[in-house]
């Protein structure tokens, strides 16, 4: 009897054993569940579902799409944001930042990308319950990086006759210049007709006066910004969150908000309203570099592309120095006559600080 109670238990024990092996075989044998929350990353971001920096300023109306391709990857487009391109990729890096059994995605994401005019575009941000925050900034790999002065006008014996007189007037020294051949040889200004030189002189020295009374300078900034420094009624003034900048195939590319321009010369008139394409793109100089100095001009050829649009530049310059704007406006009324020479470049020179 003892014995077949011990053969029972120890057949019951070895039924108990393999019962429990086989429920550790069905439990590793059952699949681990997908984790499929980064696929609610993907989608167009908007409105309240956007927030949304660009250099450290906010920025509204605008809209960024994302494509997830996997836990780990997504792309971001950023249209109509980088001046001069017209949307841009940016490759990102996507973690989860909640735990596995969480619902909800709350994914971290960073990228950068490379766009002409030798810019890099850094993403940084998260998308946390539908809502994506993202901080977009620009780098720029430029000489121009850093505080550039206008150098004061030098006389010298450019004849080399032995003496300095007006005869050695160079027009295009200093921190101004102006070239200038009309056909005729001369051309008229203030009620008179007077030679082209002469008009290059006059222009350039009241240019050169005007320059030297404000002492500006400008700051091209690594983030794309661009700063101008100056002297108003006595008063160092700076401007800056105005203008932004990028280089190109020797071109250098100037941003206007055209908004903030308008609010700070208090003017509900749109006259500027040509404007608006060409500064979303960058207005157009020509940059040339001699022994580490810069000059930035326009010159015939790209006065001539620019068409009518230069007329609102200078109004928008005279809006901005209102002391000038008489000069400003006799300038501007001759801009038909100047376009329509070959020989003509006007622009300043610039040395570092």
């Amino acid at each position: 009897m003892k014995k077949s109670l011990f053969y029972l238990m120890a057949l019951f024990c070895a039924l108990n054993l393999f019962s429990s092996c086989g429920d550790d075989d069905e439990k590793k044998d059952e699949p681990t569940p997908e984790d499929t929350t980064w696929k609610a990353v993907a989608g167009s971001y908007t409105a309240d579902k956007l927030k949304l920096t660009y250099n450290g300023q906010e920025l509204n109306n605008q809209s960024v799409m994302i494509e997830a391709v996997s836990a780990e990857k997504a792309t971001a487009t950023l249209k109509g944001m980088v001046a001069g391109v017209d949307e841009v990729k940016v490759d990102l890096v996507m973690s989860k930042a909640t735990k596995a059994e969480e619902v909800i995605a709350n994914y971290s994401l960073e990228g950068t990308a490379t766009v002409e005019g030798s810019r890099t575009v850094s993403v940084t941000g998260n998308v946390n319950a539908g809502v994506l925050t993202l901080a977009v900034a620009i780098k720029v790999d430029s000489p121009l990086i850093g505080t550039w002065v206008f150098p004061p006008y030098v006389p010298s014996d450019i004849n080399g006759d032995g003496k300095i007189d007006a005869n050695d007037y160079n027009v295009m020294g200093g921190s101004f210049f102006m070239s200038l051949t009309t056909e005729s040889g001369e051309i008229a200004f203030g009620g008179q007709t007077i030679p082209d030189y002469q008009f290059c002189a006059f222009a350039d020295q009241k240019a050169e006066a005007a320059i030297a009374e404000v002492a500006p300078e400008i700051t091209f900034l690594e983030n794309g910004n661009i700063t101008i420094s100056f002297t108003k009624e006595g008063k160092a003034t700076k401007l800056e969150g105005l203008m932004e900048y990028y280089v190109k195939d020797k071109m250098l590319y100037v941003t206007l908000d055209i908004t903030a321009l308008m609010g700070m010369l208090k003017s509900e008139d749109n006259t500027l309203a040509e404007l608006i394409a060409m500064a979303q793109n960058g207005i157009p100089l020509v940059l040339e570099e001699e022994d580490g100095e810069y000059s930035i001009l326009i010159n015939n050829t790209l006065a001539t592309s620019l068409g009518t649009q230069l007329a609102p530049v200078m109004e928008l310059i005279a809006g901005i120095m209102p002391d000038k704007a008489e000069m400003i406006g006799q300038i501007g009324t001759l801009l038909p006559v100047i376009m329509a020479d070959k020989d003509f470049m006007v622009g300043i020179n610039l040395s570092k600080k």
